[in-house]
């Protein structure tokens, strides 16, 4: 059975009004407020726990709510049905009024409403559910899916520091964004993040913020990048993946200086070949979190949004053999590829 958080279990089958406890953290960049513990992510000012610290303001709000908000109202309108990949696990997202729900079935909801900032009701369906499984969809699904539907453009990429440039893996899950990175890590580079990147266009180029610092490997991955085993824990109950521990430490958002899709397929060969804009561009399209794909309004701010990365970021396809012993070139190569910086606001190929 799954480790209960304390302010999840008062919560459970509580009124709502009699737990407030929040603690600060960092996430992309952002303060969030969270009544549940949530130890993979940095911590934040703690006085914007409370409300009293007037810079930065929370972002986001994250409460413990009541098994009796689980039960979905006849009037709510279904937008999509999911699978999360590799796992296979299935959720649903549907809509009532201003308010999204995601569902997942057994496990836990989550209601998403969206006024100065971005406040979330999670919903256990069980104590059991209320551990690490409910903080992965939450951490690595949910809050993505929040981010972007504030206009903001969050790719299900890892994120590498090399040498102060912004390095983005691209790819669904399973493609091997998390190995390619740990691996890179081990090459003078700095990991940031393994499944999320908020990408930030702004007049001196784009910006890339870590979703929050976080490293999860298959066991045979593990195996085969470290002589040690680091320490880790569980990702899901239902998952063999492991969660590496990282530094707790939100870093600034830096340059990004190219993107990476990992195309997937057997080949016997390592190929680098830069993208078109207008496939860079859908190539971020479809890689984007969405919690509402229906939305006309944030279908327009993703594409216009990934246009303009694309115009500015050097976009990438990346095929290599699915070979550990032969991730050290695979490195190598994206570095050979990296671009430098020219001294006059833009990129020009090595």
């Amino acid at each position: 059975m799954e480790q209960i958080s304390a302010a999840m279990a008062q919560r459970v089958g509580a009124p709502c009004e009699d737990v407030r406890h929040q603690t600060a953290y960092f996430y992309a960049g952002h303060v969030i407020r969270s009544e549940i513990d949530l130890p993979e992510l940095p911590l934040g000012d703690p006085l914007c726990a409370t409300g009293s610290s007037a810079d930065p303001a929370p972002f986001l709000e994250i409460r413990c709510a009541d098994f009796e908000m689980g039960r979905l109202p006849h009037a709510h309108r279904l937008i999509e049905n999911s699978a999360l990949e590799p796992t296979g696990a299935w959720f649903e997202t549907s809509r009532l009024s201003d308010t999204y729900i995601l569902r997942f079935p057994h496990v836990c909801e989550f209601r998403i409403r969206r006024h100065t900032g971005v406040e979330i009701d999670v919903i256990p369906f069980s104590k059991s559910a209320a551990g690490p499984t409910l903080r992965h969809l939450l951490l690595d699904h949910v809050l993505p899916r929040a981010l972007a539907h504030a206009s903001h453009l969050v790719l299900h990429a890892a994120l590498v520091d090399v040498g102060g440039q912004g390095i983005g893996l691209v790819g669904p899950s399973g493609s091997g964004k998390s190995t390619l990175a740990a691996a890179l890590s081990q090459e003078e580079a700095r990991l940031l993040s393994d499944d999320g990147i908020v990408a930030i266009p702004g007049p001196s180029g784009v910006r890339a913020s870590p979703t929050y610092p976080s490293l999860r490997l298959w066991p045979d991955s593990l195996a085969e990048l470290y002589i040690v085993t680091p320490s880790t824990t569980v990702m899901t109950v239902a998952s063999q993946k492991r969660r590496i521990a990282l530094d707790k430490v939100q870093p600034a958002a830096l340059p990004l200086s190219a993107i990476f899709m990992i195309r997937s397929g057997e080949t016997e060969t390592i190929e680098v070949s830069r993208q078109s804009v207008s496939e860079a561009c859908m190539t971020l399209v479809s890689n984007a979190f969405k919690l509402d794909p229906a939305s006309a309004a944030a279908s327009l701010s993703c594409l216009e949004t990934s246009r303009d990365v694309a115009l500015r970021v050097p976009v990438f396809s990346l095929s290599y053999p699915r070979d550990f012993a032969q991730l050290v070139q695979v490195c190598r190569s994206i570095r050979s590829t990296l671009p430098k910086h020219s001294g006059c606001g833009h990129f020009c190929l090595i």
